[in-house]
């Protein structure tokens, strides 16, 4: 096989392998309707979520959906909770709601907390399996996967941001991004079923 056969056949791969990806992208897309399609999509958040997160967004929100959303992308600081009952994607909204700040550089240094290292690095997961696997952000964001600062508990993304997990009583010394403290800092499955019988062992965790 000569090479400019070669060369037509990683072409022709590239574009067949596009086609069947639930998240295609347009490699034909001039970088003048790039430019506008994502100026368009990062100043409309939930069509944002709708493009890069075609897998994850199977079913319209609610308005408590996109009230928190609403609240989260345009307060800058922020205490919130969100008590919602099992199933109605809470770690899912967000994580979009999180990535979207992250790509869009209002956010930089993510702490994702949990009752132990184990589960915190468990639920940094997907973060980190998306930019290494999702296409669409690729392809208008660029490769964030940072070789040298991409481990399981902490890694840094090709644009600066950093996400590092840690378990309930770990020392969060260290957590500093250059100059950027933790500005996003998530706290997802805390208690454990014996502290929630235990008052007192809530008290200290909401005290570290």
């Amino acid at each position: 096989m000569d090479r400019k056969t070669g060369q037509l056949l990683e072409v022709w791969k590239r574009v067949s392998d596009n086609l069947f990806r639930e998240d295609a992208i347009n490699l034909d897309e001039l970088p003048i309707e790039k430019k506008k399609r994502i100026a368009y999509l990062e100043a409309n958040p939930e069509e944002w979520k709708k493009h890069y997160f075609s897998k994850f967004y199977t079913a319209e929100p609610a308005k408590f959906h996109l009230d928190a959303s609403k609240k989260i992308l345009n307060t800058a600081e922020l205490y919130f909770v969100l008590s919602w009952s099992r199933e109605l994607a809470k770690s899912t909204r967000t994580m979009m709601d999180v990535i979207y700040l992250v790509l869009t550089k209002k956010k930089k240094n993510v702490l994702l907390v949990s009752y132990s290292a184990d589960n915190a690095e468990m639920l940094l997961r997907p973060y980190k399996n998306v930019f290494e696997q999702n296409e669409r952000i690729k392809n208008d964001y660029g490769d964030q996967v940072n070789f040298g600062n991409w481990k399981e508990r902490k890694f840094v993304l090709a644009n600066g941001a950093s996400f590092r997990s840690l378990g309930k009583g770990e020392s969060p010394r260290g957590a500093k991004n250059d100059e950027a403290r933790p500005d996003v800092i998530l706290i997802d499955d805390f208690d454990t079923d014996e502290e929630c019988r235990n008052p007192d062992m809530i008290k200290d965790s909401v005290n570290w």
